[in-house]
C-alpha cells in the first residue's frame, strides 16, 4: 500500500508498504480523509516532544471499514467511521477509573504508532466511531473538534450566554458554540480568516471581527460570560503572552468562565509562533 513517511524533521517520503493485517479485536479500514494538524507540522519540523523517527503521520481521519473480525455487530462492513487515535492500555489505574486520556502507556496514533497517511490501517474495533451523516471532509475534523466541544461541555455554560472565541480561524469553533445557542463573538488577527469564516457560514448569527488579541476592542472590557481560547496564547513569545493574558482577564465578566486549551511545551522549547496573514 501506499504510504507517507516523516523520516526525519523537514523530510517526507512516499513509500509501498504491506497491507496491514488485522489481529484479534481490530478492523481493516480504507482512509479516506486525513487532517493535517499542528501536531503533524511539529513532527515535520523537529518540534513534537515525545515523537519517534521514522514514523507515518495523521490521526485526524476518516475511513471506511473493509473487514471486521468474527461476531462484530455494532459496525457494518462499508460504514463510514471516525477513527479516535487514542489508544488507551485498559489496564492501568487511570483507564480502570474511567479516565482514559491519563493513561500511564496511552499510544497516540501518528505519534507513538504509526498514523493514516497511508491507504489501509488496522485499528481496534473500539476506536471506531459510525459517521453516516457525515460528508468524508467534515468526518475528518471531528477529533480536533471534539477537543474543543469536550472542554465546552465541562465548562457547563448557561445558554445565551455572552461568548468570546480567540483565534477563531476558520470559525468552527464559534459555530459549535452558535449552535448550542450561545451568543457568539469571535475574531482573528488574519482578516483573511475572518473573510473565510463569512463566506463559510453566510446565515451565521455569530459576530466575525477583525481584531488583536494584544490591543482589543475598549468595549469589550468586563463583558463576557464566557471566553474560549485555543491554542493561541501558547504561540506567542513570554513578553507577548504577559500582555495578551492581561487583556483577556480585563475583557472577562465578574464571575465569567475563561477556559484556555494548549499543550505543554519543554522550558526550552521555543513558541512554534502565531501565523501570519499569508498562511492563513
Amino acid at each position: 500500500m501506499k504510504s507517507i513517511v516523516c523520516e526525519s524533521p523537514g523530510r517526507l517520503r512516499f513509500v509501498e508498504r504491506e497491507a496491514p493485517r488485522p489481529r484479534e479485536g481490530e478492523a481493516l479500514v480504507r482512509i479516506h480523509r486525513i487532517g493535517v494538524c499542528g501536531t503533524d507540522l511539529h513532527a515535520y519540523q523537529g518540534q513534537q516532544p515525545f515523537f519517534d523517527y521514522p514514523r507515518v503521520l495523521g490521526h485526524e481521519l476518516a475511513a471506511e471499514v473493509v473487514e471486521l473480525p468474527p461476531g462484530e455487530s455494532s459496525l457494518a462492513v462499508g460504514d463510514r467511521v471516525v477513527i479516535l487515535p487514542y489508544l488507551p492500555c485498559g489496564r492501568c489505574i487511570a483507564c480502570r477509573r474511567g479516565k482514559p486520556n491519563c493513561c500511564v502507556d496511552l499510544r497516540v496514533l501518528g505519534v507513538h504508532a504509526d498514523g493514516g497517511m497511508c491507504e489501509w490501517m488496522s485499528v481496534p474495533v473500539g476506536a471506531l466511531v459510525g459517521a453516516p451523516e457525515l460528508p468524508w471532509d467534515q468526518a475528518a475534523l471531528v477529533e480536533c473538534l471534539s477537543i474543543g466541544a469536550h472542554a465546552v461541555g465541562r465548562a457547563r455554560l448557561e445558554p445565551e450566554e455572552h461568548v468570546l472565541v480567540i483565534g477563531c480561524g476558520l470559525g468552527d469553533d464559534a459555530e459549535e458554540l452558535s449552535r448550542r445557542g450561545f451568543d457568539v463573538t469571535a475574531f482573528d488577527v488574519a482578516p483573511t480568516a475572518i473573510v473565510w469564516c463569512r463566506k463559510r457560514f453566510p446565515e451565521s448569527p455569530v459576530n466575525y471581527i477583525t481584531a488583536d488579541i494584544l490591543s482589543p476592542r475598549q468595549e469589550w472590557a468586563h463583558t463576557f460570560d464566557f471566553i474560549f481560547e485555543a491554542y493561541t496564547l501558547q504561540s506567542l513569545p513570554d513578553d507577548l503572552q504577559r500582555v495578551a493574558m492581561s487583556n483577556i482577564a480585563r475583557m472577562l465578566a465578574p464571575g465569567g468562565c475563561l477556559l484556555v486549551i494548549t499543550r505543554g511545551r519543554d522550558d526550552n522549547e521555543a513558541p512554534a509562533g502565531p501565523p501570519d496573514d499569508g498562511h492563513i
